[in-house]
């Protein structure tokens, strides 16, 4: 008789080792000391995999804040339960429900119960309208949207205070700076700069130069210039003679850099009509005259700018060549005149508009 009973009791304590081995290797959820996030998933096959990605996708971003993730058994209604008790340390409930409806329409309904600050938010997202792969992201991306929504309240001076205490790691999620959303790029730039040209001995003028500028490119801009000088007198020998201009284009600019840099250079191109009015003086019984004649020059610069707010700062340096050779004579001598290549300086500011 004892030796019937000793294998009898040696397999019945066997089987209960066995069925006490998973409870002891796998410590119960919601146990590491850690804040927690329940998540009830209230989905029928085929949908199971929207709440398998939602699950992964919650303990990713949430464990990243030190915050857990723990499966809630789902209710017996659709009433969302009461608070887990403290011993949990749940701070929100999260559930997931997918129905596919009489009339075709296909949604999840995305409830979140949170306990800090004892409200509850809902969204509800139409599945239909997103492409079948892309459904269970669009799911995750709105639940982390109205768990953090719900969190922001702690950040606002008038609102209630939270129901329970919230824990660290959601008091660092909600106060962690955001990212500033990076400033438009100007479009437009007017610009004002006082000029000197210097046709190598034939002709010095001083002035002024402005541009009306947009940037149909990050890299490119059109400008529409306008320019004004008077050159200075030159002796011949009855008196002398100079070369005043007034004139008008347009232009290219490609910044080799951004344009709304703080510091940069850029290269710039153009072409503009040139009035030109010569302008005689005698010294003796000769008669002088007047006269207006057209020229057009072409333009090369390299040009850097510093930039303080809206407004650069900007230095040009560059070559001029006339595509047509004027000039102001006395007896057939030529006194001054805009012909060949010259060199160009000018110094001013413009200012950028978004």
């Amino acid at each position: 008789m004892m030796g019937g009973r000793r294998p009898a009791a040696a397999g019945a304590a066997l089987l209960l080792i066995l069925g006490a081995a998973p409870a002891a290797a796998e410590a119960p959820c919601g146990t590491s000391g850690r804040a927690v996030v329940e998540l009830v998933l209230e989905i029928e096959p085929p949908d199971r995999f929207i709440g398998t990605t939602l699950e992964r996708h919650l303990r990713a971003e949430l464990g990243a804040r030190e915050i857990d993730v723990c499966i809630a058994p789902v209710p017996a209604s659709a009433v969302l339960p009461p608070p887990a008790p403290p011993v949990s340390r749940s701070i929100a409930r999260v559930t997931l429900r997918v129905e596919h409806q009489a009339s075709g329409a296909f949604i999840a309904i995305i409830r979140v119960a949170d306990l800090i600050t004892d409200k509850r938010v809902e969204r509800t997202v139409d599945l239909a309208r997103i492409p079948a792969d892309g459904r269970p992201l669009a799911v995750a991306v709105s639940t982390d949207e109205l768990l953090r929504a719900s969190w922001a309240e702690l950040t606002m001076p008038d609102a209630p205070p939270p129901a329970i205490a919230p824990p660290p790691a959601v008091v660092r999620a909600v106060t962690t700076p955001v990212r500033p959303t990076p400033a438009r790029p100007s479009r437009v730039e007017v610009g004002l700069v006082a000029t000197g040209v210097d046709f190598l001995g034939h002709r010095v003028g001083v002035g002024g130069e402005a541009w009306v500028g947009a940037f149909v490119l990050p890299r490119l801009a059109l400008q529409l210039r306008f320019s004004a000088d008077t050159g200075l007198a030159r002796s011949s020998r009855d008196g002398s003679a100079r070369a005043d201009t007034l004139g008008a284009g347009l232009a290219v600019a490609v910044p080799l850099v951004d344009h709304d840099a703080p510091l940069g250079v850029r290269l710039e191109a153009g072409a503009e009509a040139l009035r030109v009015h010569l302008v005689g003086t005698t010294s003796g019984p000769a008669t002088v005259s007047d006269g207006v004649l057209w020229t057009g020059l072409a333009t090369a610069t390299v040009r850097g700018w510093a930039r303080t707010g809206p407004v650069s700062w900007t230095l040009g340096l560059g070559a001029v060549a006339a595509l047509h050779a004027v000039a102001a004579t006395d007896n057939g001598a030529t006194v001054t005149s805009i012909e060949g290549f010259g060199a160009k300086i000018d110094a001013g500011l413009a200012c950028s508009f978004r």
